[in-house]
């Protein structure tokens, strides 16, 4: 679909016969359409097509420039004002308190107006990072790799890498470099991998980070933030769920890479340690998305109310 200015978009929803969310990326987007999918081929669905736009189709005429943004946007427009249209935003870190203590202020799913969803977790990402889907890809596109073992280590040491994970995502959030660590970890950064235990080496990461501009003092305080919301996190298990607080994108590359480590310990090749670290992005996402639809849309409406989006799906369903 063509960019609209709000204005355009909003007399296309009075146009159109069908319910319309709007997402702000393409893995939004898909992880929706597949909810979609599931719903119809339950015969949950409601009545009627569930169209499914993106913020990039909405642009100029006072829009604001952030996806997130944008959505938001459309959505204090449509609000109240009879429209079958629903928004659905990255929660981002808000209401997470970081420091001294990690907290979670919500605890589940927030919906503003009724209309207005909130994911669980920093993006729709977060819902795709377990080790189940993990192992699911690994079953299908590189079955070599898939013994009782690294089953077996991949379990034992995922909450160990979601916990790094949300950390360094904490202090990258907090020095405002998130942008210049996409593509900077390597399996290689994921030291003393072993049965029930997994390392981070912070000091490996902040001198990639120096060398994309990140100065030496900037880089020190990455680590040392890390260091201690890892500490932080530790002392929160058992309340706030690490995988959570990852960066969507960011926090992919990095629960892969560890899993890939995982295999270096296991005997794997490097074309297929590759293929787990960077490898089949696309791919990853959409058996990602099938495991948790099976795993948590077997038929009815969903009772876990922290895991699953609840009341956008009963949205979806009206």
């Amino acid at each position: 679909m063509s960019a609209h200015s709000p204005d355009g978009y909003l007399a296309l929803l009075r146009m159109r016969g069908q319910r319309t969310l709007l997402v702000e990326g393409r893995a939004d987007r898909d992880f929706c359409r597949r909810l979609v999918a599931e719903l119809s081929r339950t015969r949950r669905l409601g009545t009627g097509r569930i169209l499914i736009d993106m913020a990039d189709n909405v642009r100029g005429g006072g829009c604001p420039a952030g996806a997130r943004e944008r959505v938001e946007y459309v959505h204090s427009r449509t609000r109240g004002r009879g429209y079958a249209f629903a928004g659905l935003v990255d929660r981002e870190y808000r209401r997470f308190r970081l420091h001294p203590d990690v907290v979670d202020e919500i605890g589940g799913h927030l919906v503003l107006d009724d209309s207005l969803f909130w994911t669980r977790g920093h993006s729709v990402e977060n819902y795709l990072m377990t080790p189940g889907a993990a192992l699911a890809f690994i079953r299908v596109w590189l079955p070599r790799l898939m013994t009782a073992s690294l089953e077996e280590e991949v379990s034992a040491v995922f909450e160990d890498v979601m916990t790094w994970t949300a950390s360094v995502c904490i202090s990258l959030h907090e020095h405002g470099v998130l942008g210049r660590a996409s593509g900077a970890v390597t399996p290689a950064m994921w030291i003393e991998v072993k049965q029930r235990s997994v390392r981070f080496d912070t000091p490996q990461f902040t001198q990639v980070l120096m060398a994309r501009g990140v100065t030496i003092e900037t880089a020190e305080s990455i680590r040392t933030r890390a260091e201690a919301a890892r500490l932080a996190m530790d002392s929160a298990r058992g309340s706030v769920e690490s995988r959570w607080l990852a960066h969507g994108s960011v926090g992919t590359e990095f629960m892969w890479a560890g899993i890939a480590a995982i295999g270096i310990g296991l005997g794997a090749e490097p074309n297929e340690i590759e293929a787990v670290a960077t490898g089949h992005i696309e791919t990853k996402a959409r058996v990602a998305a099938d495991d948790w639809v099976n795993r948590h849309l077997p038929g009815g409406l969903p009772a876990d109310r922290s895991e699953v989006p609840r009341e956008l799906i009963a949205w979806l369903c009206r």
